[in-house]
């Protein structure tokens, strides 16, 4: 897939004819306006040696108290503030002659990202907060950044939980956005260090009665993921974070629209000779008028009434496919087997082919993809020994000195006396932290994500690699809570040390709403409520 920049390349280019390194000197008048992705417009003139930015951007007035008006500041501080023009936001203006064969490179690449740094200005100011450690102090941020469009910034203790509802009006559209953020959450699972990613048509649990929270008919469903720490512990990696997540919706768009296109993805001539020469031979198709044509290894192809092998060799075999009269939906699941990395939409070809005889519209493809891409529900965790699972504090911790990604943890479960050495390898793991402990002798039922199986485990004292380990510190999908998460799960920090985790805050009510059955709660026993014995005299 292709990138997207951040900078706006004609701005660039532009600038560059004006006021770049190799552009005439006295600089020429210029008035030029311009679109963007997400509703922005710009508008640049020079006149009288002065050069005015003006920007159209519909959620500024709501980004401006995020931290925007203080990077302007920051970042463009040989610009002045100026009325706006008619129809625009806000303008900028500097005279050009602060701008020297020296620094025109520069000059140009900030203004050429000014929508950039406007759009990532709270999500850096979220992001230098966790890295400081104090990213609880933030509230939530609601940003309308499109029509019928919102990011949820949720900053956490131990991470920032970005949240985009997407919308598209066209139904194909739709349907090709659920393959490719399904393809997100998938593909994530192969990356190591890679924030989580989860996708559903409802809201996540953090949204979950949210004031502010727009519906619309289009919408598509609900991408969250999840900041950590070690994502932005450097200024480089804050910078490049902020990039890709307010670029992420235009990204999305871009390569929906594209793969309606159709188009080739590479330039051949012919089938490749050798694929140890290019690794992009799986990849290859062509248009030939009404028909496709697909390069691909040895497989079953063959075997599709729609696919007609036209040429062989030893590495591979050439396809041809008639697209002339395919419903789009059926075309979509053919395309997935001549594409190695759609693989939700390899799983939804059955269905596909099965309405091949009949045009399929693009509520037919949506209805599909749901049906296919919406989770099941977790099975009922009836191991769970409950009355063992605790709520402890993290109260010191430190590497494990055979494993860089091991933490050995002395956790509180309710007698400071005596600590329990629980070794981690989670990566949200904190000082002060309130956690679930499983003790030894709980045993757990954990779905496996890949098979939806329930695992079972039985936590016993044990040693990792020479260090002692008296229990287990539980994620939420290790509770049921979820079917997938990343790294522990964190209770806030007044949560009793020693309690019950069923009986904290609405552990119980989640797991129900899951399906899962638990425990009644006891009511916990005190010297006022027991009772002597009536003499039997």
């Amino acid at each position: 897939m292709l990138f997207l920049e951040s900078e706006n390349k004609i701005i660039k280019e532009v600038l560059e004819g004006r006021l770049g390194e190799k552009a005439p000197r006295p600089v020429q008048p210029l008035e030029i306006r311009l679109c963007d992705f997400d509703d922005v417009q710009y508008d640049m003139s020079i006149a009288d040696n002065l050069l005015t930015v003006s920007m159209a951007y519909p959620p500024y007035k709501t980004l401006e108290g995020l931290g925007a008006k203080q990077m302007l500041a920051a970042r463009y501080p040989e610009f002045q503030v100026v009325a706006p023009k008619a129809g625009f936001d806000f303008s900028l203006q500097v005279n050009v002659d602060v701008v020297t064969p020296a620094n025109a490179a520069s000059f140009i690449e900030r203004i050429s990202i000014l929508k950039r740094n406007i759009m990532g200005a709270p999500f850096e100011q979220c992001f230098e907060a966790l890295q400081n450690g104090n990213a609880s102090t933030l509230g939530p941020v609601q940003i309308p950044y499109r029509r019928n469009e919102t990011i949820y910034v949720l900053p956490q203790a131990d991470r920032i939980v970005v949240v985009y509802s997407v919308c598209f009006e066209d139904k194909t559209d739709q349907a090709i956005a659920r393959v490719f953020l399904q393809e997100f959450v998938d593909t994530r699972r192969t990356v190591n260090n890679a924030p989580p990613v989860a996708f559903g048509k409802d809201p996540p649990l953090e949204l979950r009665g949210a004031p502010g929270l727009r519906h619309s008919p289009d919408l598509v469903g609900y991408l969250s993921l999840a900041i950590f720490p070690t994502h932005v512990d450097t200024t480089e990696k804050r910078i490049k974070a902020a990039t890709l997540v307010q670029g992420l919706r235009n990204y999305l768009h871009y390569h929906i629209k594209a793969s309606k296109t159709l188009e080739p993805c590479a330039s051949r001539k012919g089938p490749v000779q050798d694929p140890e020469e290019d690794h992009h031979w799986p990849n290859f198709r062509a248009r030939l008028g009404k028909d496709m044509v697909f390069c691909r290894p040895y497989d079953n192809l063959e075997l599709d009434p729609h696919f007609s092998v036209i040429e062989s060799n030893q590495f591979q075999k050439v396809f041809i496919l008639s697209i002339h009269s395919i419903p789009l939906a059926t075309m979509l699941s053919l395309l997935s087997r001549a594409q190695p990395r759609a693989r939700v939409l390899r799983g939804l070809r059955s269905q596909f082919l099965a309405s091949s005889s009949t045009s399929a519209s693009g509520e037919e493809v949506t209805a599909v993809i749901e049906k296919k891409t919406v989770p099941q529900q977790q099975q009922p965790v009836v191991e769970t020994t409950w009355n063992t699972l605790v709520v402890g504090e993290i109260v010191d911790f430190h590497s494990h000195p055979q494993a860089d990604r091991l933490n050995v943890c002395a956790v509180n479960i309710g007698d400071k006396d005596n600590l329990l050495q629980i070794i981690c390898g989670a990566p949200n793991v904190r000082q002060g932290a309130r956690v679930p402990v499983a003790k030894v002798g709980t045993r757990l039922a954990i779905k496996e994500p890949e098979t939806g199986e329930l695992k079972k485990l039985k936590i016993k004292k044990s040693k990792l690699r020479g260090e002692v380990s008296q229990g287990m510190i539980c994620s939420e999908a290790e509770l049921g809570l979820t079917d997938e998460s990343d790294g522990i799960l964190i209770f806030e920090d007044d949560a009793e040390v020693g309690g019950l985790v069923l009986e904290h805050g609405t552990i119980a009510t989640r797991l129900k709403a899951r399906g899962i059955s638990v425990p009644t709660p006891q009511p916990k026993v005190t010297a006022a409520s027991i009772q002597p014995e009536p003499n039997q005299e």
